[in-house]
């Protein structure tokens, strides 16, 4: 579903402008107008080149003294935050919505850092840098209606936004798309490996898994009303060769039940991690 438009004449900062911060950076300076921002203040104590290349658009600046915005996002590696979270309130008061791609980082930590700020913690996935990712968020209780809309249309830019969903499912959606994309790319690596088992060369192997994975992604993409179980179906003819592969994977044990066990531990980590 299309972002809805947010009402326009907002100022903003990102405080971290990483691969992710780009992503989202690099979309609201060259089209301001449909992500709703009149300024965008661009913070990282060593812009890199692509940075410095943001800040040459009209509406952007680097580094610029601190103030309170209309939106801060937060968007520097969790760890980091303890020691920066001080100077980040500078650009928040009352009227500030942050939003926070940080893992880890609860709503209950950065409402203790910005204090009576609304907040919305988001949860990208890497795919997001291209534009096709998936972004899931909550929002704090003292949020708006209208925060949910600018949300959406600010994180519209890495793809399919999902939200709001409650803060206490976070570590879910995390395990699944979060982490999702390293398990798709250990499925290749071991598709790759099973091909070159097989008697085929590396590269030759290498190729075959990749490309079919983007082609079975493209082909999910393309066919977005059919599951995933039935286009698995579609392409598996009883007792063919397909099916005898299947029958391997989805065993007891198999694919199925380990994927759940890893999301699972996933999700635990995740939560481990914002209670730290």
């Amino acid at each position: 579903m299309p972002a809805k438009k947010a009402a326009d004449g907002l100022s903003a900062a990102m405080i971290g402008v990483g691969r992710m911060g780009q992503a989202l950076a690099r979309n609201w300076v060259q089209d301001p107008q449909s992500a709703g921002l009149t300024s965008v203040a661009l913070i990282d104590p060593t812009p890199s080149d692509a940075v410095i290349a943001l800040g040459k658009h009209p509406v952007a600046v680097i580094n610029p003294d601190p103030k309170p915005v209309d939106v801060l996002i937060m968007a520097v590696k969790p760890q980091v935050f303890p020691d920066i979270k001080a100077e980040a309130a500078k650009w928040a008061n009352s009227k500030t919505l942050v939003m926070s791609v940080m893992a880890g980082i609860t709503i209950k930590q950065l409402a203790e850092a910005f204090p009576g700020a609304r907040i919305a913690r988001c949860m990208p996935n890497t795919p997001g840098a291209i534009g096709l990712g998936v972004t899931g968020f909550c929002l704090s209780d003292n949020c708006k209606s209208i925060d949910t809309d600018r949300v959406e249309n600010l994180l519209s830019p890495l793809g399919l936004v999902e939200g709001p969903i409650r803060e206490e499912q976070i570590d879910a959606l995390t395990a699944v798309s979060g982490c999702g994309p390293a398990y798709v790319f250990l499925l290749t690596e071991a598709m790759a490996a099973a091909g070159r088992k097989l008697g085929l060369s590396q590269d030759m192997s290498d190729r075959l898994a990749r490309q079919t994975v983007i082609g079975a992604g493209a082909l999910m993409a393309e066919d977005a009303d059919t599951s995933a179980a039935d286009l698995r179906r579609a392409v598996t003819s009883p007792n063919g060769v397909t099916q005898v592969a299947l029958d391997v994977l989805m065993k007891p044990g198999g694919l199925p039940d380990v994927m759940r066990l890893a999301c699972e531990s996933a999700a635990k980590r995740s939560y481990d991690l914002s209670q730290e």
